[in-house]
């Protein structure tokens, strides 16, 4: 992500931007813009006036990142309703670029001695508590007051962890606000990365707040049973000192889900985490039920405990609220594999990869979108698929039979042989009876496009079988 140099203001119409919050202001209201979009803003009011080629923006915006072009008319987009831009502040010129047509004024930032939350401004949009997709959460009841004071340190704060700092705010579902901003400063502290300090009377849920935070920074370094659990430990431990801190309860959740879409778990104990899983979710959207998060969370749950009618209404609901919620049209996605609909399930799909780009968590999509492709019997479409969610992801196995299949139904039968035999070595749990468990239905379509795809199985030679323990998954 490309931050913005600290201790300045812009301004320019009605509006400012402060550099040092990252945060944009009308008046004293703060207005919801998510990271890219605030990045785009930044940049073109850094050069007011100037147009802005496409190819500068991406490569000023996505430095060496291969990204969409429709990835940058979002952010402009996004941009735009932000300032609710009838004025024309953000101009197009036709396969020219972007300019900002506006005065802009520099000054110095407030000194970071005495930071507090600016006042929240109310959602001009449904979806204007907008997050990243994998985030847990952003409105809560308590808004504790914070001070940021400078604090003795050895070592100034690197560029690297001034980054760091950002880069973490953006990861916490509270994106950019000055609370995130503070705790994010905390666990660099902790790291010996910086010299801030935070000050603050005891906050509601502070203790519930600390844990989820570091369960996330766990999950987001390390995709691995042990770092499930050790992030589970921490969520045990914020729930204890405050069961109804939503960020918690949404952290709680999608450890459950990993640990069961991971395969992490025994096929006996799946139901249970699946359990736990919906009883925390729906305890979050009792609290905040505006909460889009939530929302995806329920369904993804619905989704793996067979049900995926009320998934996609769950899944509906959250885009009601951010449209732009790129892991909820990726849900989707999979949901409407289960309804029969993989036609479909493939759009869903690559719209959330066209609007979140780039996301760590594309190799799951990749996987997510052949899956949808075989069912579909496109099998060009699930090897190119599923050759990315391994080129993304090398150690990534979950994808390798079904690549296997669709390399012997486009004409590389022995290449097909080849890898399942491969797996098989190493994953000895893979056999027929596995899969029609792994990957029940109800829904005659779907049965029908599975009956086909356990035929080439069977032709690859995996074996009937039973299994006592283990996952396909």
């Amino acid at each position: 992500m490309r931050t913005p140099a600290r201790e300045r203001v812009l301004r320019f119409d009605a509006f400012t931007l402060d550099l040092s919050r990252c945060v944009l202001l009308r008046g004293d209201a703060e207005l919801p813009l998510r990271p890219k979009p605030f990045d785009v803003l930044c940049y073109l009011a850094e050069h007011p006036g100037r147009l802005h080629s496409k190819d500068e923006l991406f490569e000023a915006i996505w430095p060496g990142a291969t990204v969409s072009e429709d990835a940058l008319v979002k952010c402009i987009g996004d941009v735009r309703e932000a300032l609710g831009d009838r004025r024309g502040i953000i101009k197009t010129l036709t396969k020219r670029g972007y300019l900002l047509d506006a005065e802009v004024t520099e000054e110095a930032a407030p000194s970071p001695r005495a930071l507090s939350p600016s006042p929240r401004a109310a959602p001009s949009a449904p979806h204007a508590l907008s997050t990243r997709g994998e985030g847990w959460g952003e409105g809560q009841r308590h808004t504790p007051t914070l001070e940021l004071v400078a604090a003795p340190h050895p070592n100034p704060l690197p560029a690297s962890g001034e980054r760091g700092l950002l880069a973490a705010v953006s990861r916490l579902g509270v994106r950019r606000r000055p609370i995130a901003l503070l705790v994010a400063g905390l666990a660099l502290v902790a790291a010996g990365a910086g010299a801030w300090a935070l000050r603050a009377p005891p906050p509601l849920a502070g203790n519930a707040a600390h844990f989820a935070i570091m369960a996330r920074a766990i999950l987001d370094n390390e995709r691995s049973a042990k770092a499930n659990r050790e992030a589970l430990a921490l969520l045990d431990k914020a729930l204890a000192s405050d069961p109804d801190w939503v960020p918690a309860l949404l952290g709680y959740t999608t450890v459950m889900l990993i640990d069961v879409g991971e395969g992490w778990v025994r096929p006996p104990e799946r139901a249970a985490r699946l359990d736990q899983a919906k009883a925390a979710v729906e305890r979050a959207i009792k609290l905040d039920p505006a909460n889009y998060l939530a929302h995806q969370a329920l369904g993804d749950v619905l989704r793996m405990r067979g049900d995926p009618d009320g998934a996609l209404a769950a899944l509906e609901r959250a885009l009601a609220l951010n449209p732009s919620a790129p892991w909820s049209h990726a849900i989707i996605g999979k949901v409407k594999v289960d309804l029969g609909r993989a036609e479909e399930a493939l759009g869903d799909i690559e719209t959330a990869l066209r609007i979140s780009p780039p996301d760590h968590a594309f190799y799951v999509w990749y996987w997510w979108a052949g899956f949808a492709a075989a069912h579909a019997g496109k099998y060009e479409a699930t090897a190119r698929w599923l050759e990315k969610a391994r080129e993304a992801k090398p150690d990534y196995r979950l994808p390798v039979p079904l690549l296997a299949v669709a390399y012997a139904e486009t004409g590389r039968e022995e290449e097909g042989r080849a890898l399942m035999a491969k797996y098989i070595e190493r994953a000895p749990h893979l056999t027929i009876e596995t899969l029609k468990r792994d990957f029940p239905t109800r829904n005659p379509i779907v049965a029908e496009q599975r009956k086909r795809i356990v035929a080439v199985f069977r032709r690859l030679g995996v074996p009937e079988g039973t299994l006592k323990t283990g996952s396909a998954r």
